[in-house]
């Protein structure tokens, strides 16, 4: 008894001396194969999405760790898988014709350069020509998107963050290897089946509006340095990106016809607007400023009243010509200027003033004349 007395003692002592600290369990530290990588989930074309949804069932139930989220324009899914498994999960998406795209540190460059004309069709290569020919066209690049859905992950991955939590979101777009723009957002309206974007460039006040449909189509504007940009969309994932010059633009009336200037109206005579195109010597002077009150006669403003909410409905038509520049002329032309009209009154504290486009339409009208003829027709 003495001896086992000794032994035990003796064990307990070479524990308290190899363990003078309480005993923890070893967490494994996880290693490169651990880390996790993001991808999209997306149906091939034609597919539909019940095999998308089988698919993260079966995957979850063989390996751990594979979570995911819907994106609920295109109904694809953004997954978070770890590098170890992600080879097993593209070769069993590969089975069932899941395509899966790896979201790479760029994942938010919406656009990026190509060269590849032979890319584009005959339709698409005449919409092109038209964009060049155009006198106010600085230059035309062609554009590659990514799928849909990487586009919907981009656009819209922080939108749900309180204000003031993050830092501003923001997206990049590549006119060539040597520039490349970053856009700071400032607001984001989500609708059932679009995106409304808006922001400006990094360190500048240019505005950019983008507007992208679940369909995977967008087009927008990029504003600044007196060349504006306008984004068209040629089909699929290619996108035609229109440099213009705002010096070599029409005026926004072109000068009366000489033979419509005699029509018995004698204010059509010396209306700047008829004779020059332009009517901007019609702008009131500023008035001088007032003199300062003296103290004994300042008294506070009385407030201002509430504007009145003002809702200006707008048809609008256009012609086959106009629709040729477009491969949708109502979403690209017509809805975008809606937006930017909106999105101008806001900006100039007008945010009571707005326009709703109630029907846009292509007219069989027949540009034929100059523009006053267009106006007097």
């Amino acid at each position: 008894m003495h001896t086992r007395t000794a032994a035990a003692a003796l064990i307990v002592g070479c524990a308290l001396v190899l363990s003078p600290h309480p005993a923890r369990a070893q967490t494994p530290q996880p290693g490169p194969d651990d880390e996790q990588v993001e991808v999209i989930m997306s149906p091939a074309e034609g597919a539909g999405q019940r095999p998308l949804r089988r698919f993260l069932q079966a995957i979850k139930a063989r390996i751990a760790g594979v979570t995911g989220r819907i994106l609920p324009m295109t109904r694809c899914e953004k997954w978070k898988v770890r590098k170890k498994d992600l080879a097993a999960v593209k070769k069993e998406a590969d089975k069932r014709g899941i395509v899966v795209t790896q979201l790479g540190a760029d994942w938010r460059q919406l656009m990026h350069f190509t060269d590849d004309i032979e890319a584009l069709d005959e339709k698409q290569k005449a919409m092109i020509e038209r964009a060049k020919a155009s006198k106010a066209t600085m230059g035309v690049k062609l554009m590659v998107a990514p799928p849909p859905a990487v586009l919907e992950h981009a656009l819209t991955a922080d939108a749900a963050a309180p204000p003031g939590t993050k830092e501003p979101a923001k997206i990049t777009v590549a006119f060539s290897n040597n520039d490349t723009i970053t856009i700071v957002r400032t607001s984001i309206d989500i609708k059932p089946d679009m995106v409304i974007w808006r922001g400006t460039i990094e360190g500048t006040e240019d505005q950019v509006t983008l507007m992208w449909w679940a369909s995977g189509k967008m087009t927008g504007s990029v504003q600044g340095q007196g060349r504006p940009k306008s984004i068209r969309h040629l089909g699929g994932r290619l996108y035609a990106v229109v440099e213009m010059g705002e010096d070599r633009m029409p005026m926004e009336h072109a000068p009366l016809a000489d033979r419509n200037r005699d029509r018995g109206d004698p204010s059509l005579r010396d209306d700047p607007l008829v004779q020059q195109g332009d009517a901007s010597s019609l702008r009131p002077k500023p008035a001088a400023a007032p003199a300062p009150p003296s103290a004994a006669r300042t008294v506070a403003p009385a407030p201002a009243p509430p504007a009145q909410e003002v809702t200006i409905d707008v048809i609008v038509a256009y012609t086959a010509k106009a629709a040729s520049h477009y491969s949708d002329a109502k979403a690209e032309l017509v809805d975008l200027s809606i937006e930017e009209a909106n999105h101008s009154f806001r900006r100039s504290n007008l945010s009571n003033i707005r326009l709703r486009l109630v029907h846009a339409y292509q007219t069989d009208y027949v540009e034929e004349g100059a523009h006053f003829d267009h106006v007097w027709r």
